[in-house]
């Protein structure tokens, strides 16, 4: 039975593209020590700040902060830093807080925008470039696409009828996707691809799966993951719009599926709380763990060594792959601490007293 405070941690959380920072639940922290550095809201409490309350020196909120590019970083989530890491967008899961989305700048961590509560924006994709901003709202079920310097709506898509969830620009910024959580069993279960820039329906990717939750574009933008209702995730090759791989092992909904940065490795989470890391080019599983819940969101640090996942009320769960077994026993041998055995030890083990 999960106590009430659970229901306030974070469901997202996401690296700053130079991978000092992780934000998510109205907190930035310090990814080296983990130390809490800002507060922007208190999901308990249905204000959100004006500005972020600092919880560390400006020294240390300052540090390390490049605001560099980072276009394999994927921008995406309930909450989403820009692709330089200058802004950072999210919301109040609060039920009694206003339902706007706001606009932080991470400079100051003071809001500097927000989306209007009309249509209740919740999850949240920068385009590459950083010029557009997509949310997925709760109210019309449409993913909206705004420019991000002045918020006028540039267009809309979807039917209404759906949830739209995580939307996931191309790596060029040319094609935009969506994952669907239908209602309606009788509507059609597929994926649509629109133009980055007018909304256009491109291309319909049918189901045999049932519905499609969540896709995600490789690095270079030659393959897309695709999670389906039915415990299966397939590659989609985008030049020919054909599966070219299937991965299959978990044991409910797969849910969520990021790409690490060097494209060689997907990481995949379902609504039972499996994660799967798989090789990209086989599928075959390179680890896997188990959440106490249902995990909606994952992210790869920037430099592809670390995996956060979070959601569904889960204690949020930050962990480090590693692709080889080569590299693991290296890892290993970096940590290992050389010192003398105790007496006690050594009498423990049988071994002679050290003369």
């Amino acid at each position: 039975m999960l106590d009430p405070e659970h229901y306030y941690l974070p469901w997202d959380l996401s690296w700053s593209p130079d991978g000092t920072r992780l934000a998510g639940g109205g907190f930035v922290w310090d990814t080296v020590n983990g130390k809490k550095l800002v507060k922007l809201y208190d999901p308990r409490e249905s204000d959100v700040y004006p500005e972020g309350q600092l919880l560390a020196s400006p020294q240390e909120i300052a540090a390390d902060r490049r605001f560099q590019a980072a276009p394999t970083l994927d921008a995406t989530g309930y909450g989403a830093w820009s692709p330089d890491g200058s802004l950072y967008i999210g919301w109040n899961p609060n039920p009694n807080a206003s339902k706007n989305a706001y606009i932080w700048d991470t400079r100051t961590f003071k809001i500097v925008a927000r989306l209007s509560e009309n249509s209740k924006p919740f999850i949240f994709g920068w385009s590459p470039d950083g010029r557009s901003l997509a949310a997925t709202t709760n109210d019309d079920k449409l993913l909206h696409v705004y420019d991000s310097r002045t918020l006028q709506e540039l267009f809309s898509v979807g039917d209404g009828s759906s949830w739209v969830l995580f939307p996931r620009w191309s790596p060029d910024g040319k094609l935009l996707t969506a994952g669907f959580y239908r209602s309606d069993p009788l509507k059609e279960k597929h994926l649509l691809i629109w133009d980055g820039n007018t909304g256009a329906e491109l291309v319909d990717l049918p189901s045999q799966d049932g519905y499609t939750i969540m896709a995600a574009w490789s690095p270079d933008g030659k393959s897309l993951a695709v999670t389906y209702e039915r415990n299966v995730i397939r590659i989609w090759d985008t030049t020919k719009w054909q599966v070219k791989q299937n991965f299959t092992g978990h044991i409910a909904e797969p849910f969520a599926v990021a790409w690490s940065p060097d494209g060689e490795l997907l990481v995949s989470s379902d609504t039972s709380g499996q994660i799967k890391v798989w090789n990209a080019s086989d599928g075959q599983e390179v680890m896997g763990l188990a959440a106490e819940d249902q995990v909606f969101s994952l992210h790869w640090s920037p430099d592809g060594t670390t995996i956060s996942a979070a959601g569904g009320h889960c204690i949020p769960i930050i962990f480090r792959v590693w692709s080889t077994t080569e590299d693991l026993i290296a890892y290993v041998k970096a940590k290992l601490v050389w010192r003398e055995l105790t007496p006690a030890e050594r009498q423990q083990f049988g071994l002679p007293e050290k003369k």
